[in-house]
């Protein structure tokens, strides 16, 4: 009998179902995931699941330094010959997400939308500031 290894990209995003599902098929997971996957599974209701868990992983937060060449490399996949964003945007970017790539791209696409809607060339301090105020603040 071989070994099976269930890989979730977004368990945080599951409801107690499919958590629940996850202890019934199995007694040896390997868990990879973001800070708030930790958070989530240290609650009692989960405690089933923990105990089954052999290996776990989590992904810290990129560095600002990462998060710099993270968003410079997808800008140039998209095809962006110079820079969109000044080192100030960056880091209230980094800070806002500490480094954890899906809330960097939700940021930046955010931000380059309200940069396309004022027309500009280069996003700003400023700019990402009040994106994060206006979409992501609760």
């Amino acid at each position: 009998m071989g070994t099976t290894l269930f890989y979730f990209d977004t368990p945080q995003m599951c409801s107690g179902s499919p958590f629940s599902a996850i202890r019934c098929v199995c007694d040896c997971t390997i868990q990879v995931g973001q800070p708030e996957l930790r958070r989530i599974l240290s609650t009692q209701i989960y405690e089933a699941i923990v105990q089954r868990l052999n290996l776990r992983f989590h992904l810290p937060g990129m560095s600002l330094e990462e998060t710099k060449g993270y968003i410079a490399h997808h800008l140039h996949v998209a095809g962006a010959a110079n820079a969109l964003f000044t080192d100030a945007a960056i880091e209230i970017i980094h800070d806002y997400t500490q480094g954890i790539p899906r809330k960097i791209n939700n940021v930046c696409l955010a931000s380059l939308l309200a940069g396309f809607a004022e027309r500009k060339r280069l996003i700003d301090d400023y700019t990402v500031r009040v994106v994060i105020e206006q979409e992501f603040a609760f």
